[in-house]
């Protein structure tokens, strides 16, 4: 009955339909019936974005029907097999298919395990990568001292000819548990934007030397040390004040902390955009001192749409220098109803400089008990967006400390959220109070709130008498 109805569909909104979804979604909606198939098989991204991640003949057989169809065709490819009885089939079966391909690869992404690396390596250099703009190679098993104290903290080091010394498109780098110290690959030259993912490796370094040597052209640094307590320290030398002083962002996601000894580099303070992870006084003292004046905050979830992730972003900059500092911070599940509640992350700095704030409500409630906003004299401007799963009870819940003193404010804008499937498009009068009033006290003086892409359904009366209601475009 399925294949029946799907079958009536008009050819159009089929195929509109099937453009929409991800490459795995869409793979899925080709087995629905033999029309979806047909129709799936003209979606550009089918041939475009090819994965493999299951260890069968089935998932190879369609991986090499993929890659062999349309010779012509520029692909971006990803294998992720990460387990160690998975080798087998990666080294005999996947990469005879892969490597001949490789030339035509805009994208590389390889997930494999540690153990590959003395096959996986000498494979990649027998091709050139004339079309390859992103590489990642990803290597996992690394040593864990509870299940294997035989394993390796790193691969071997890289070979100097990587795809026969020939990428010269490759400008993103994502690599993961190898070896970067003894040996790079003349390719990476141009690399503009690099991750390097220590794993399990306890005693790192980041060895700002070595990068000003291989990676000229570096501007987008990322170190994730996430999965194991740093240990080791920061190489600087004279070659680390250069490389500072051309990067534009500079993202360190760390298990413990931020190192100290980059925190305090006179170097950092000239990098435009840092992220971290770290939500430490120790921190962000040096870090929100970089800011400058005129400071706008953008805070929000990760997973704005569910909200489920318990991790929030606070995005600081300065709207007169252009120096940004992004705070990556964690939800407790239980709030505090203890007298000392901590202020939010970066703000007892910067509160008295914040002159702009953008906030959504499903973040707010979620704020409520867990940290506090001091008093910001600055700030003139609010845009805060609506989320259409917070209820009422939740925004009832906030405690009218943890109201925003605002005394300079002239403006509030209320928009939709920027990243729901489904966003508000509508509220009734009843709902903007309740969401008014639990972000504000009363206030002294008339404040214009604008409604952008939004429609209000009933009219004004429940709205407070501090408030003048404005429609947007």
């Amino acid at each position: 009955m399925l294949t029946g109805a799907t079958s009536r569909l008009p050819v159009e909104l089929t195929v509109h339909y099937l453009q929409f979804l991800s490459i795995k979604d869409l793979v899925l909606s080709m087995g629905v019936c033999r029309s979806w198939r047909a129709l799936g098989r003209t979606v550009p991204t089918y041939w475009r974005d090819i994965e493999l991640d299951t260890p069968s003949d089935t998932a190879l057989d369609l991986f090499q029907s993929r890659l062999t169809e349309r010779r012509a065709l520029p692909v971006n490819v990803a294998v992720i097999l990460t387990l160690e009885a998975q080798n087998s089939f990666v080294l005999n079966s996947v990469l005879p298919l892969l490597l001949p391909h490789i030339p035509r690869c805009r994208q590389l992404h390889i997930y494999v395990h540690i153990d590959i690396d003395k096959d996986l390596f000498p494979a990649l250099s027998l091709q050139p990568a004339p079309l390859l703009e992103k590489l990642t190679l990803a290597f996992y098993g690394e040593v864990d001292d509870y299940q294997n104290t035989h394993a390796r903290e790193h691969t071997n080091p890289f070979p100097p000819t990587l795809f026969a010394s020939t990428a010269p498109l490759l400008r993103v780098l994502h690599v993961r548990a190898v070896d970067t110290v003894s040996t790079w690959p003349r390719v990476f030259a141009d690399v503009t934007k690099a991750t390097f993912n220590y794993g399990t490796i306890a005693r790192h370094i980041v060895d700002f030397s070595r990068m000003e040597n291989h990676l000229p052209a570096l501007t987008d640094l990322t170190i994730v040390g996430t999965d194991a307590v740093y240990l080791g320290g920061i190489s600087f030398s004279s070659a680390a004040q250069s490389v500072l002083g051309r990067l534009r962002v500079l993202r360190m996601f760390m298990r413990d902390r931020m190192p100290f000894e980059l925190l305090h580099w006179t170097g950092t303070a000239s990098v435009p955009h840092i992220y971290t992870t770290d939500t430490t006084t120790r921190a962000l003292s040096p870090l929100m001192s970089h800011v400058g004046s005129q400071v706008s905050l953008n805070a929000g979830l990760l997973d704005q749409e569910t909200g489920e992730a318990g991790r929030f972003v606070l995005r600081y900059q300065s709207l007169h220098t252009g120096i940004c500092r992004t705070v990556e911070g964690i939800l407790s599940h239980e709030g505090s109803f203890e007298a000392e509640v901590p202020v939010l992350p970066g703000l007892d700095f910067l509160h008295e400089k914040l002159c702009r704030l953008e906030i959504s409500v499903q973040l707010w409630v979620k704020l409520a008990s867990r940290f506090t906003l001091p008093p910001l004299p600055a700030c003139t401007d609010i845009l805060i967006q609506l989320n259409r799963n917070v209820k009422l009870a939740d925004m009832r819940a906030v405690p009218s400390w943890m109201r925003l003193q605002c005394p300079a404010l002239r403006a509030i804008e209320l928009t939709p959220g920027s990243s729901e499937i489904d966003p508000v498009r509508r509220c009734t009068s009843g709902y903007l109070s309740h969401v008014l009033m639990s972000i504000f006290p009363r206030m002294e003086k008339c404040i214009r709130v604008t409604l952008r892409s939004l429609h209000l359904e009933s009219d004004s009366d429940d709205i407070p008498d501090w408030i003048e209601i404005f429609a947007g475009e």
